[in-house]
């Protein structure tokens, strides 16, 4: 049990977690990333941890996360892509946590650069919603 709450204290979104998924997704390691790129692991903890998430895009060759993809159908792509490769699963989940936030501030303020050059259907169309 220690092991599981020093994990969650480096990483307090796995208070989200059941015992039983930490288990699981740590006794993974390090290729854990390979199994869901490959698709042998289903990736739903992401969703249980951050809510607006319903499935990642990795690169083809580092499987690095390049982008999240929404329930509704929303594709946006990271501004920085979040490392996983050899990493432990709360190392590259708090490496995505700070590239979305990234993200979320770079698109707000291109966004806002951008204000009023087109119609407001054509402006929120072309931005994150969570930026617009």
């Amino acid at each position: 049990m220690g092991l599981l709450e020093r994990k969650r204290g480096k990483f307090p979104r796995l208070f989200f977690l059941s015992n039983e998924e930490l288990i699981d997704i740590f006794g993974a390691g390090p290729e854990l990333v390979e199994s869901i790129v490959e698709g042998e692991t289903n990736a739903s903890f992401v969703t249980s941890l951050f809510e607006g998430i319903d499935s990642l895009s990795f690169h083809d060759v580092t499987w690095a996360i390049t982008a999240i993809h929404s329930r509704e159908g929303e594709k946006v792509m990271l501004a920085k892509e979040a490392v996983t490769r050899n990493l432990q699963v709360d190392s590259w989940l708090k490496g995505l946590e700070g590239c979305m936030k990234q993200t979320v501030q770079d698109s707000v303020f291109r966004a806002f650069g951008e204000m009023g050059t087109s119609s407001v259907e054509d402006w929120a169309s072309a931005w994150p919603g969570q930026a617009c």
